[in-house]
């Protein structure tokens, strides 16, 4: 599970975590927001010309993703610590699982709130779908209906955010305390239990129906 949620981190960073997309019969468009390079990227396509164009990021943009590129790149060191010594150091595999998910959930919630103040601005919301105001290569500009939001990036990220809460529940934490490990085996044993005995209980009923019929 952690060599998982690893490789989705390193595959992240290098996948756009916004885009924008959105076209007619004759124009399409498309916007990535990038973390490696810090960038804005949109691609622009008509039947006469094809434009590229590095958006101007402000500089507290800039800075914003470079704070995530960092973060997710302590993260993976972080897995990578947290495997390593899992059979050496309990405590010091938990603590960097602990971490690492938090440095995740972290990363996260910021690129969250800076493209939510960004799209805030410009189109309205980090989500959504609508005609907009889209400028063509060589000049003009065009309304095209477009969809925006999340790119793979984001998604991916919180796969592994998920993965790194699973294998810390049901792995570092789990082996490190077998008195938690004991206590889930007899509770899912009761649970067992009690649905044995509902099972009998409804069997039994079904008989002394059948016998008073």
């Amino acid at each position: 599970m952690k060599l998982l949620s690893f490789a989705l981190v390193i595959i992240s960073i290098v996948l756009p975590w916004w885009k924008l997309k959105g076209g007619n019969s004759m124009i399409s468009t498309s916007t990535k927001v990038l973390l490696i390079p810090p960038k804005i990227v949109t691609l622009t396509s008509s039947p006469y010309v094809v434009g590229g164009e590095i958006g101007s990021v402000p500089l507290e943009v800039t800075l914003v993703l470079n704070l995530i590129s960092f973060l997710l790149i302590i993260i993976c060191l972080l897995i990578v610590i947290s495997l390593l010594v899992k059979n050496k150091s309990r405590k010091t595999a938990i603590a960097s699982s602990i971490l690492s998910s938090l440095l995740l959930f972290v990363a996260i919630c910021l690129f969250f709130y800076t493209m939510s103040q960004i799209t805030k601005i410009g189109i309205g919301s980090f989500t959504g779908r609508g005609e907009l105001e889209i400028a063509l290569p060589g000049g003009g500009s065009e309304l095209l209906f477009c969809k925006w939001g999340a790119g793979a990036g984001f998604y991916l990220s919180i796969m592994a955010f998920l993965c790194i809460i699973s294998a810390s529940i049901y792995g570092d934490i789990n082996m490190a305390c077998p008195t938690l490990k004991k206590f889930f085996k007899n509770l899912s044993s009761l649970f067992r239990k009690i649905f044995d005995r509902v099972k009998l209980f409804k069997a039994n009923k079904k008989w002394i129906r059948a016998k008073l019929t």
